[in-house]
């Protein structure tokens, strides 16, 4: 069954290759359906949420799915939201914005605001938005037109503000908890009994007050501020609380790492309200006719018990932020940002849950390893999955730092790289692992790569190191790099890339002894990923989206027609199509045959024939042109394993039987030929 399916991928992947696409832009992925729900609201009509990188959705128990209205690079994060004469008011990362067409075409109202505001909410026809940096801004004009108004704030870092009919209070990080008596014109202290000074979200309800205090828990004032008193009983220690609510005579928080939590007796104790939520990070809650809205950053979930359940109700919201991608051959794994992981086997058009024998989301890093994916974790070290992600087991005997974000591998060898403890090497499959730092100045390991039995690895600070002993020492290799800080590495052609935090990309041809600045049209400077399928050189970056080179990295060419978010976490190829990950717009698809132009060369798998395929480890590449080829082997993630150069031969012999089985990438550069075709070892 693997051996015919693995034919048919190979059937549509030479078919899609040789035709010509009519998709000549970005194509969204349906999902991963997901998001970091930052803020909640409703109407008649619809129900709103504003996500944090993907923008602005609204939901209709008709349609039963979200839909993305807007996403505008000004204004993506949606902090809060309010409803106000039938406009909707958005505290956003570029200040306030309104739409009156409930979210479709919004408009930014800044006049008097230069800052990011993180909440919005009026009283008596005057509207105040609080600012994380700058203070509290009020307008008396519907929102046209704002003041500043924090007389009397000892802090202008604004956590949250609300009302309780007649007073407003507001918290502050560093300066607690104040209150206004004249609408905002002037603040005082109010932190009697409060013995922290970071205060967070602040719900009014059944004549109380309540603030939550980071690392102290939730107060409770029955008047009016002026004293207050712990109501912990049954809460953990918080660190973060993003939200907090009052429903009927019901108090709700949300918590970062705890997830969700209720008080039915104003806050004297708490329990845990978490059945069916997929993350512990609770970020906003909203009410409607009795039912509770929970947003996470694993998406939205709606209970209709006061959350004592609660049903995923993500359906159609592509907010997620995909923070890593790979393809094993069959399937598509991610990891989301603060979601855990997914994985589609059927390209894209459906998504399960990834997570079984994961003890914790806490992901950050994937390696495809033959038939093996190895997970690198920020807190529990590594997973492997022999079932393409279906399920997972801890395997990282030996490995002391158990932050790991990076790998890299040839033949049998696998390297590790952590964050604090250096390079681990295991020679056995990933079952046991060894510490080799021998010569690194710095054991904080960005990114790994190798060029055969020649293994590189960036850091965040001391540039690039090098090892050819399989990491017993390493050397720095940073002459030409001027900027030390690599976020990623990446091996093409025997050549190297260095991606850095500010200088762009560099080159070296030697095996990393001279660097070269290669930045020729590329969009942004500030590297988060760089990327190759054995044929293009892939950049992604903040905001400037992904950029291509098809000649070793000397020219680079902007592909980001049709992106609708162009902040980038990671691209992987799938043999025919690339695949690109986003910080809140989840997954989006373009064909590979879409770039092609890139210098002029034929790219084309029908023109090369691999005989057999599958195979056991031996094949032969027919097709190939008269004059001289590289001809590249490398994984579905674009690592070089093999590199031949022909003399005009039409044919060429190839052993792969030390390999792992699983699928290969070959790769074939000429003068006047550019072909990629997959190999499946069985």
């Amino acid at each position: 069954m693997k051996n015919r399916y693995a034919l048919r991928l190979i059937q549509v992947f030479l078919l899609l290759l040789a035709t010509e696409s009519s998709l000549a832009q970005w194509q969204p992925l349906n999902g991963p359906f997901s998001g970091y729900v930052s803020s909640i609201a409703s109407d008649n009509d619809y129900r709103y949420a504003g996500t944090r990188g993907g923008g602005f959705f609204r939901y209709t128990d008709v349609a039963g799915t979200w839909s993305r209205v807007n996403f505008d690079l000004l204004y993506y994060d949606y902090y809060d939201l309010l409803i106000s004469n039938d406009t909707i008011f958005a505290a956003t990362n570029n200040g306030v914005a309104f739409s009156t067409d409930q979210g479709v075409n919004w408009t930014l109202s800044n006049n008097g605001i230069n800052d990011a505001v993180s909440t919005i909410l009026s009283l008596n026809g005057i509207y105040y938005a609080a600012s994380g940096n700058s203070g509290i801004f009020v307008s008396t004009d519907g929102g046209m037109n704002w003041t500043l108004s924090s007389n009397g704030l000892t802090s202008l870092a604004i956590q949250d503000l609300v009302n309780d009919g007649t007073d407003l209070y507001t918290t502050t990080d560093g300066g607690g908890v104040f209150k206004s008596t004249d609408g905002g014109a002037n603040w005082v202290p109010v932190n009697n009994g409060i013995t922290g000074t970071t205060a967070e979200a602040l719900a009014v309800g059944g004549g109380h007050i309540f603030v939550a205090i980071s690392s102290d828990g939730v107060y409770r004032s029955d008047d009016q501020g002026a004293n207050w008193e712990p109501a912990n009983t049954g809460m953990p220690t918080v660190y973060y609380f993003p939200a907090m609510e009052y429903y009927g005579s019901e108090l709700y928080v949300g918590t970062y790492g705890y997830g969700f939590w209720k008080s039915s007796d104003n806050g004297d104790n708490w329990t845990e309200i978490n059945t069916g939520i997929l993350n512990p990070q609770g970020y906003s809650l909203h009410l409607e006719n009795g039912n509770l809205w929970a947003g996470s950053g694993a998406g939205i979930f709606k209970s209709t018990n006061g959350g004592t359940n609660w049903t995923d109700m993500s359906d159609g919201m592509l907010a997620a932020q995909v923070k890593r991608i790979v393809h094993t051959g069959t399937s598509l794994i991610s990891i989301l940002e603060d979601g855990g992981m997914v994985r589609s086997s059927d390209g894209g058009a459906t998504w399960l849950t990834s997570n079984t024998g994961f003890t914790e989301a806490n992901q950050q890093d994937l390696f495809v390893y033959g038939s093996k994916v190895f997970c690198g974790t920020s807190y529990s070290s590594v997973y492997v999955s022999t079932d393409d992600g279906a399920s997972w087991s801890s395997s990282g005997n030996g490995i002391t730092n158990p932050n790991i974000g990076c790998f890299t591998s040839y033949g049998n060898k696998l390297f590790a790289g952590s964050i604090g403890g250096g390079v681990y090497f295991s020679d056995d499959d990933g079952a046991n692992w060894s510490e080799v730092n021998n010569g690194l100045t710095t054991q904080v390991i960005s990114s790994l790569t190798n060029t055969g039995a020649e293994v590189f690895a960036a850091t965040y600070s001391a540039g690039v190191f090098r090892t050819n002993d399989d990491g017993a020492n390493w050397t720095d290799v940073n002459n030409g790099l001027t900027n030390l800080s690599v976020f990623s590495l990446v091996a093409l052609n025997g050549n190297l890339y260095a991606g850095t935090n500010g200088d762009g990309v560099f080159m070296s041809d030697d095996g990393g002894a001279n660097w070269t600045q290669v930045n020729n049209g590329l969009g942004s400077l500030y590297i988060r990923r760089l990327y190759s399928d054995g044929t293009y050189l892939y950049s992604c970056s903040d905001f400037a989206g992904i950029f291509i080179s098809g000649d070793g990295g000397q020219n680079w060419e902007e592909f980001n027609n049709g992106l609708v978010n162009t902040n980038l976490y990671d691209v992987v190829s799938d043999g025919v199509n690339l695949i690109a990950a986003t910080a809140g717009a989840s997954t989006w698809i373009r064909p590979i045959s879409d770039f092609t132009g890139l210098n002029s060369l034929n790219n084309s798998s029908a023109s090369i024939q691999l005989f057999p395929n599958p195979t056991s480890g031996r094949f032969t590449i027919k097709g190939l042109p008269e004059d001289d080829c590289i001809i590249t082997l490398s994984d579905l993630m674009g690592r070089e394993l093999r590199r031949i150069v022909t003399q005009g031969e039409q044919h060429y012999s190839f052993n792969a039987e030390d390999l792992q089985k699983g699928n290969y990438l070959v790769h074939v550069l000429s003068d006047r030929l550019r072909a990629t075709t997959i190999l499946v070892l069985n």
